[in-house]
């Protein structure tokens, strides 16, 4: 029979080694993360919009219950602050206001009804640096600036243009930067980065239809919404360097325009380093008991 380090020291084991690590690496990387998405129907403003949750592990789609009684549209963006879901709703007028959206799809209004004025259509995130939400506003040609939001729902004006047509926005705290989902008048979507002093800057091209932007900070990557004619939509992954990815899943035809990533709380997953740790630590092992007996 032969010895641990016998063992350790086979091509075998290093071969395995390697593949430990790499699956380890893959599994990190890939954390899971839950979404949050809100579907409605863009013909018809009385049915009310559906608040989903998707999970691109299990490729699944499941519906958490109706927002409101259609009278208001949450086309206005979707973002996840404190634990909590806000969102940003229009009405047939395109008055704009700021809701708090509770786990069950209920809504708490925070402000004042259409308090927020209108053309607040290009996309919500949340500051956590400050604290602060912003938003992205369209006027009638598509013309985008930015507004910032308090915590009592009231909107300042920034005076900071954007660009045109934006159709999501994201705060990366990695970097403390924006990112928002600029379209033309064909539907074509650039990834763009600015900050609140300076100015926007092209990271990359995404195709056609891209909108939903969101910013998932335990694995520093981005995931968009891409639409297709026939009403569906396909999440993508893009890193800050405006890389994409193939469509992950491809979701219902119900009109699924609106997209917040919930990380996931540290208690319900094993921590990545200390899986890296433990499978690197005997790769470590195996190295160091090779090099004292001198096996190859």
């Amino acid at each position: 029979m032969k010895t641990l380090r016998e063992l350790t020291g086979s091509k075998p084991f290093r071969f395995a080694c390697a593949l430990i690590l790499a699956s380890i690496s893959s599994a990190a990387a890939n954390a899971d993360s839950l979404f949050y998405s809100i579907s409605g129907d863009p013909n018809n403003f009385y049915v009310p919009d559906i608040l989903s949750t998707v999970d691109a592990d299990a490729q699944t789609v499941n519906n958490i219950g109706p927002m409101g009684g259609g009278d208001l549209g949450f086309n206005g963006g979707l973002t996840v602050a404190g634990g909590s879901l806000y969102s940003i709703a229009n009405d047939s007028q395109g008055n704009s206001s700021f809701y708090n959206i509770h786990p069950d799809g209920g809504l708490s209004l925070i402000g004042s009804a259409g308090g927020l004025g209108q053309g607040f259509l290009g996309g919500l995130t949340y500051d956590t640096q400050n604290s602060i939400f912003y938003a992205a506003v369209l006027d009638t040609q598509g013309n985008t600036t930015l507004d910032s939001i308090s915590q009592t729902g009231s909107a300042t004006a920034l005076g900071q243009s954007l660009g045109t047509g934006f159709s999501g926005l994201a705060f990366d705290s990695a970097n403390n930067l924006f990112y928002g989902i600029e379209n033309d008048d064909t539907g074509f979507s650039t990834l763009v980065d600015f900050g609140l002093t300076g100015p926007v800057s092209i990271v990359g091209s995404l195709g056609s239809g891209f909108d939903a932007l969101t910013y998932d900070q335990t694995n520093n990557v981005f995931w968009a919404l891409a639409q297709s004619f026939d009403g569906s939509s396909t999440l993508h992954q893009i890193t800050a360097a405006g890389q994409e990815s193939n469509g992950l899943l491809t979701l219902p035809a119900d009109g699924f325009v609106e997209l917040a990533v919930q990380s996931p709380p540290a208690a319900s997953t094993p921590e990545p380093a200390t899986d890296m740790e433990l499978g690197g630590g005997l790769c470590l092992l195996a190295i160091f008991l090779k090099r004292r007996t001198g096996l190859q």
